[in-house]
C-alpha cells in the first residue's frame, strides 16, 4: 500500500492513501492541549476513517469533533467506544465489526511510558 504519513505531535498520524483516503490516528490537536501538534482540529478539513487505540485524552481529545466535522467513520476498542458513545458521539459513525467493507487490523498495545524491566537482568 502506497501513501503519505504526516506525523501530528504524540501519537496522532494522518496517513493519506495511494487512493486518496485520509485515516487519522489518536487524534490530539493543539487546540486540545497538545503542545507537538502543528494543527487545530479546525485545520483539519478532510478525514474519512479515525482509529483511536484506546481512551486516554492524549489519544482521543479530537476524535469526535474531527468526526463530526468530517463526517469520518471512527473505530477502536470497545470500551473506548462507549465511553465516546456516552459522551455524545453519533453512533451512527462508528465502525461496525463485518458490517462495513473496510477492516483495520488491531493488535494490543502497551503504554510505554512506564519504564519496563526485562526478567533476569
Amino acid at each position: 500500500m502506497s501513501g503519505n504519513i504526516r506525523w501530528l505531535g504524540h501519537s496522532f498520524v494522518e496517513f493519506t492513501t495511494g487512493d486518496n483516503k485520509v485515516i487519522l490516528f489518536d487524534p490530539w490537536t493543539k487546540d486540545d492541549g497538545n503542545p507537538a501538534c502543528p494543527i487545530d482540529t479546525e485545520e483539519i478539513k478532510r478525514a474519512d476513517l479515525v482509529l483511536v487505540s484506546h481512551d486516554h485524552f492524549d489519544h482521543i481529545a479530537s476524535a469526535a469533533a474531527i468526526c463530526k466535522k468530517t463526517r469520518a467513520f471512527l473505530g477502536g476498542p470497545v470500551q473506548t467506544m462507549r465511553r465516546l458513545i456516552e459522551e455524545g458521539f453519533d453512533p451512527g459513525y462508528r465502525i461496525h465489526r463485518r458490517h462495513q467493507k473496510e477492516s483495520a487490523l488491531c493488535f494490543p498495545g502497551q503504554n510505554l511510558s512506564r519504564s519496563l524491566t526485562c526478567p533476569g537482568k
